[in-house]
């Protein structure tokens, strides 16, 4: 092997590494994005009472989202 392909080989490595290294911060980006997204259905749920219901239906789906994704997170801890 030469010197270039060593050193071709070890910046492949250094880019697997960080991809897996900042896996966990994907759940809490993902848990982030659905917490706001729940934030602008309580909104819409005071100004729109007649779709009151639907909203509802959806902030409870975000929250299971939330919990399954806390539980990914946790586990990739090993917390």
């Amino acid at each position: 092997m030469t010197e270039e392909e060593a050193d071709d080989l070890s910046q492949v490595s250094s880019i697997h590494y960080g991809l897996k290294s900042h896996h966990p911060m994907l759940y809490l980006v993902k848990i982030s994005d659905s917490v706001r997204e729940v934030s602008v259905l309580k909104k819409k749920m005071q100004y729109d009472p007649v779709n009151a219901p639907i909203y509802e239906e959806q902030i409870w789906t975000l929250y299971t989202e939330v919990t399954r994704l806390k539980d990914k997170y946790y586990k990739t801890k090993g917390i």
